[in-house]
């Protein structure tokens, strides 16, 4: 159990230090301007945390991951369907 705080504490931490946002916004908005759910989820982690309830700032983080893995899949989904559109010919 131990490990699994540990794990979560250095995700939390890396993910609250910005790593993957910091990559995400030389590209453009960051993952939490585009998923405003996985912002509200790591928000109530953090305050979880300061709480010092870090079973539920666990909870929290899992369920920031699938609200960002929803909001790419999303993404994807549109974007697979505005290439489709603008590779598709000119009606005659």
């Amino acid at each position: 159990m131990r490990r699994r705080v540990l794990g979560a504490v250095v995700f939390m931490g890396f993910v609250l230090g910005g790593g993957a946002a910091a990559s995400a916004s030389a590209e453009g908005p960051s993952a939490v301007a585009r998923c405003p759910a996985y912002g509200a989820h790591l928000g109530r982690a953090r305050a979880y945390l300061a709480r010092g309830e870090r079973a539920a700032a666990l909870a929290e983080l899992r369920r920031a991951r699938v609200a960002l893995e929803t909001c790419l899949r999303e993404e994807a989904g549109d974007a697979h369907l505005l290439a489709g559109l603008s590779a598709s010919p000119p009606p005659a």
